[in-house]
């Protein structure tokens, strides 16, 4: 699960009324350009290392090329990474989609059905409910441009549920962005809640439930961007802000949306916004690097060649600041692979009769040497003086 990147900062925001919605209802605006974005950041702030950003990013863009593009070569450069980047949003005029909808359009009893089946035909599949007795009242227009959806939202408060079910039976192999320009997100799904003021990015997964509140005169831009192009895990949830997404590149995008541009007005905005969202997560530490370092050491620690730089490149990240990650932490790659491969002796150790050596080769180790010394830096104990202990305990206590 992510956290809040050190050195990001959301400041809370008071919920407002959303007066232009409802003078809408009353007296529709033709459509024109709104500067939905003109100040993303705000009161928000976020400070990021430089030596962070130049081990972070060439890692991470390399796979991307290899996770998206299907490059072989390890050596591609940021402006490789930008180019593939805009061939896969290029726009392709049967690939480009503009849909607007309103509850300002229909009947009042109607509205919230009208904007979950809405929601559902451009984006997915929902369970919403407005706060309020009165009828709902929210506008969007969703822009598609080959496999990223962009989408300007405005609305009531109100709740949105993804449920179990809708994830079963609407499987989304995407990663949900919303920059937060008005009002206020809030986000659960389960484990943890994240609040998103205007100015931060929430970035989550539709393949976990989860559970978000919106606030009166809630304002976002969403995007739904294949997960692979940004290389993230599938259970993230991160809440950060981020001057690199403020004005051009959001509000760029926001008035591309909003108005009636042509393909090109549209495509070249949304290339630049995933450009600096990727950038954005890199620089914020968007990837929760621990956690999948640990992830990728339960999957690898039984290969006694696997070391620091094989956990690095399954993580998809230079060794250099995997190793400054888990340092905040208190630990290290090898220090992650030495716990995990003596937890697995241990429990072999005392759970089974196999030989010492045997067990030193399926935990990992380069032999029965290597354990002996593990597992006497964790217990003060030989391999074989644990087994007798342990069977030692379990007798007298049997008694």
């Amino acid at each position: 699960m992510f956290q809040i990147p050190p050195g990001c900062e959301c400041r809370s925001m008071s919920s407002t009324s959303s007066p232009r919605l409802r003078n809408e209802r009353a007296a529709p605006s033709p459509a024109g350009p709104a500067p939905m974005i003109a100040n993303v950041v705000g009161s928000c702030a976020c400070t990021v290392a430089s030596d962070m950003v130049s081990s972070n990013i060439p890692a991470r863009r390399r796979a991307v090329d290899n996770n998206v593009f299907g490059r072989r070569s390890r050596r591609s450069t940021p402006a490789d990474t930008h180019a593939t980047i805009w061939d896969t949003l290029s726009h392709r005029r049967s690939a480009m989609r503009r849909t607007r909808f309103s509850t300002l359009d229909v009947p009042p009893p109607r509205a919230l059905s009208h904007w979950e089946r809405s929601i559902s035909r451009e984006l997915f599949d929902a369970n919403m409910r407005p706060f309020s007795s009165d009828a709902m009242v929210a506008t969007c227009v969703v822009q598609r441009v080959g496999d990223v959806g962009a989408m300007s939202f405005d609305s009531d408060a109100m709740t949105l549920d993804r449920t179990h079910e809708l994830v079963r039976d609407d499987p989304k192999a995407s990663i949900y962005v919303s920059a937060v320009t008005s009002g206020t997100a809030t986000y659960f799904d389960g484990d943890a809640t994240h609040v998103a003021p205007a100015g931060s990015v929430l970035v989550y997964s539709p393949q976990r439930p989860y559970h978000i509140a919106f606030s009166n005169g809630f304002r976002q831009l969403f995007l739904d961007v294949p997960a692979e192009l940004l290389a993230l895990p599938d259970d993230c949830a991160a809440v950060f802000s981020s001057k690199q997404l403020r004005a051009p590149a959001a509000a760029e995008l926001s008035a591309a949306i909003e108005r009636d541009g042509s393909d090109a007005a549209v495509a070249a905005p949304t290339q630049r916004f995933v450009r600096a969202l990727s950038n954005t997560l890199d620089d914020a530490g968007g990837r929760d690097y621990a956690t999948l370092a640990r992830r990728a050491v339960d999957r690898l620690y039984g290969d006694p060649d696997v070391g620091a730089r094989d956990i690095a490149a399954e993580v998809a990240v230079s060794a250099r600041h995997l190793s400054r990650v888990l340092a905040n932490e208190g630990t290290s790659l090898g220090r992650l692979l030495t716990d995990r491969r003596v937890r697995e002796a241990l429990r072999l150790i005392e759970s089974t009769n196999r030989t010492i050596g045997d067990i030193a080769v399926t935990s990992g180790f380069q032999g029965p040497t290597q354990l002996a010394r593990a597992v006497r830096a964790a217990t003060a104990e030989t391999p074989t003086g644990r087994r007798r202990s342990v069977r030692r305990a379990g007798h007298h206590h049997g008694r």
